[in-house]
């Protein structure tokens, strides 16, 4: 679980410096200390060696997570959520897939494909 309004602002900061042929941004949530139980790191790096990150307080109560997703699809995504507190489902990976993240609400599901960590465009 997340806020709306954090997580929209953090893609903002970051995918400035998004790689321009992919767009992607990688988020991943682990256990924080204190206060909150879990951050949600999000990050991006170009081709350039240039790169940016946000860090926002989350609710999660899984493992370290590892996700990639175009920066348009995940702001289309909560854009799309009526809630200001966002619930990220992501279900675990197989082999020859990548699980799509879920918001679910009470009259929708959004969905949004994670893209491949290790793809590289030639």
């Amino acid at each position: 679980m997340v806020d709306r309004s954090q997580l929209s602002r953090a893609i903002r900061q970051v995918r400035v410096n998004a790689n321009a042929s992919t767009q992607a941004l990688t988020l991943e949530v682990f256990p924080a200390e204190g206060d909150i139980s879990a951050v949600l790191s999000l990050s991006g790096s170009d081709m350039g060696g240039n790169s940016a990150s946000a860090e926002i307080p989350c609710a999660w109560d899984g493992p370290r997570r590892k996700i990639v997703v175009h920066h348009r699809h995940l702001m289309e995504l909560i854009g799309a959520a009526g809630a200001e507190q966002v619930e990220l489902l992501v279900m675990p990976d197989t082999h020859s897939r990548k699980s799509p993240i879920l918001v679910r609400e009470a009259s929708q599901v959004l969905i949004a494909q994670q893209m491949l960590l290790d793809w590289n465009p030639t």
